[in-house]
């Protein structure tokens, strides 16, 4: 299996023992409103890039993280920003579930999630970099997963 392969398996593999985790431990206590406030702005800051993505190119993003060479680099709308704007998605709405649910396990696995996705993020950069002749300069005045942030 393929490296590229096994971050997509790996992030659903992470999917499921996520809502696993939200099933097997009591809610409670969690700052629901605060924590469901930021999974719509996780909801909306995905559908943004997908529908960025379709605008510049007529194709829907790649699950996995192996460039589609066919397609034109996106770096307009949200991906002006932060580059990967999915994977931000997800680890705001997590974080925002994990937040609204309460219990500090949950909280705990969205460090996986941060962990996991900086991994999967670099290994795509590194290919990216091999089609896509400017995304080093794209790298360093676009935030990974937050704007003005290339850290994590």
């Amino acid at each position: 299996m393929s490296k590229a392969s096994l971050f997509v398996v790996g992030q659903f593999v992470l999917f499921g023992v996520f809502a696993v985790m939200l099933i097997a431990f009591p809610a409670g206590g969690g700052l629901v409103a605060i924590g469901f406030g930021l999974v719509i702005v996780a909801f909306a800051v995905i559908v943004l890039g997908i529908l960025e993505h379709l605008r510049r190119n007529a194709a829907l993003p790649n699950i996995t993280p192996t460039p589609n060479q066919s397609v034109r680099l996106v770096d307009t709308g949200v991906y002006k920003w932060i580059r990967h704007p999915l994977y931000s998605g997800v680890i705001l709405g997590a974080f925002g579930a994990a937040l609204a649910h309460g219990h500090v396990v949950p909280l705990l696995l969205i460090v996986v999630f941060v962990v996991f996705f900086s991994l999967k993020a670099r290994y795509e950069e590194s290919l990216l970099r091999g089609v896509y002749p400017q995304y080093s300069e794209y790298m360093r005045r676009t935030g990974r997963f937050v704007p003005g942030v290339n850290v994590i």
